[in-house]
This record gives C-alpha cells, structure tokens and sequence, in this order.
C-alpha cells in the first residue's frame, strides 16, 4: 500500500507548480551535469537505471525549468564520496553539511534533518544520550559506511569501532538487513532514510511495522541539502544551478517533496523545513 502510494504521487510530481526559476528564462547549462546517486530510501532510489524519488523529483523539476540535463546514475555511497572529493561529479546530493567538504563544493542547504536511534520491536528501551549508549554495552550500532553527520556523530563512530561495537554497512538496506538477522541491535540514521528502504524494497517492508526510534540530545537538526563542486564546475554553471537550488530551498520544494512522496508520516520522518533564518 505504502509502495503503491508513494508511486501515485511520484506520478503526479511533474504537474506539480513549485513556481521556481522564473528569473532564469533562458538560461542553460553548457553541458550535461554529472549526479553520480547513491540509494537513501525514499531520498533517491532506483528502477532499473531510472533514478526515483525525493531528490530525483526536485532536479526533474530543475532540469525542465532550467533546463539542464542532469545525468543521475547509480552509485555506492563510499563511491559516490570519491567522486565528489575527486572533482569527478558536478552535484553531490542529497548530503549533510560537514565542515570537511567545503573544500571540494559549495554547501547549499535544502531542508533540516536529524538522526536518530532506530531499531526493530519493542524490547528494551532504546538509551536516551549517547553516555547511556556507551554504557549499553551490548547494544551493537549498525551504520552506513561513508555517512558523515559532523564532529559529534565521527567522534561516536570512533569510540564505537574502537569497543568493537560498530556495524559498517555499504547502504541503507545493509543496515535494515543487519538489524533484522540480529547484527546489530540499533541503527544510528536518519529515519526517513532507513524506512524508506523499508517501502521501496518488498523483502525488507515487514519490518517498517516493528521500527521504534529514539532521539538524542547530542544530535539535533542539522542541515541537509546538496554541494555544488567546485572542481569540477565552470563558474556560469556553478552560478546557475547554485541560483536554481537556492529558489528551490526558499520554496521549500524538498520539505514539499517529502510530505508528498513519504511513504512514512513526515512527523516521524527526521525532517522538516528549513526554519527562515537558515534561507540561503
């Protein structure tokens, strides 16, 4: 039902008027633009060669405005990483701003999201700091390989990986897996990430009933949203698609996107709309 869901609406995303871009008539890329995409859920996954979801939808929507043709393929995430850091991709997206990528593109931001504890069933209570998951020492943390959330959460994997309680998985639906074969008994995520994989994926959609998540203090909102290389780039280019995202964040198209095509409530979801003073 949920899958089904989220395909009606994907449907009607093209019709949607997110009225963006109606200072760039006549403006186009000089070449296509290079968005290598690593599966995150309903954030972006794959059909076949055909990029769908979240931010798929948004650069659909660019890319008929523009226009600009935007070559989405499908990449692991460490993979996805290299490049960006390698100058071989134009548009890193969706990521987490993080201080050590300002040197390979220009962070635009797009909306707001958190991670947070998540796991299968009701056992146990989930802790409730990162000092009372620490001291759980049973509890084994799957993650994804290559995602980066900021200082706080490397220093966490640090401690994990050292203590032999950390999971490293290649992609979201690893780490589902991993959660449901008993590797590991948490997952330190964006939500909307790891039960996206759940609707999108119909081994693993038995599980999204049994998920439970818990916040932590340490890890509040931070921003989410796209980097723009500047290795890679030419400067109208840049300049360009750096305008176009910019009128999209003000329009809250992403958040918009995800109140559409979640198959999960948005309440539950991680994310919510960029508050108005963090507006590029």
């Amino acid at each position: 039902m949920a899958l089904t869901r989220a395909w009606l609406v994907l449907g009607r995303v093209c019709l949607l008027g997110l009225a963006l871009l109606a200072d760039l008539a006549g403006a186009a890329c000089s070449r296509p633009i290079s968005v290598p995409m690593a599966p995150t859920g309903l954030s972006v996954y794959f059909q076949g060669d055909q990029a769908l979801g979240i931010y798929p939808s948004l650069l659909r929507d660019l890319s008929a405005r523009l226009p600009c043709d935007f070559r989405m393929r499908q990449v692991p995430r460490a993979r996805q990483q290299m490049l960006f850091e390698s100058g071989q991709l134009d548009l890193f997206i969706p990521a987490s701003e993080v201080p050590a990528r300002a040197e390979f593109g220009e962070f635009i931001p797009l909306v707001q999201a958190r991670i947070a504890l998540v796991t299968l069933g009701e056992g146990r209570a989930l802790p409730g700091s990162v000092p009372e998951l620490l001291a759980a020492a049973d509890l084994r943390v799957a993650v994804v390989r290559s995602y980066s959330y900021g200082p706080a959460y490397e220093a966490l994997i640090t401690t994990l990986r050292e203590r032999r309680r950390l999971v490293e998985e290649a992609d979201p639906a690893s780490v589902a897996r991993a959660l449901q074969m008993g590797l590991a008994q948490v997952s330190l995520i964006h939500p909307l990430t790891l039960m996206g994989v759940m609707v999108t994926e119909p081994a693993l959609a038995p599980l999204l009933r049994d998920v439970h998540t818990s916040n932590l203090p340490e890890f509040g909102w931070t921003t989410s949203g796209a980097y723009l290389s500047t290795r890679s780039l030419g400067e109208a280019d840049r300049r360009l698609l750096k305008q176009a995202l910019v009128e999209a964040a003000r329009n809250q198209a992403v958040w918009r996107l995800v109140t559409q095509i979640a198959a999960v409530s948005p309440q539950h979801s991680g994310m919510r709309p960029l508050p108005a003073n963090l507006l590029p």
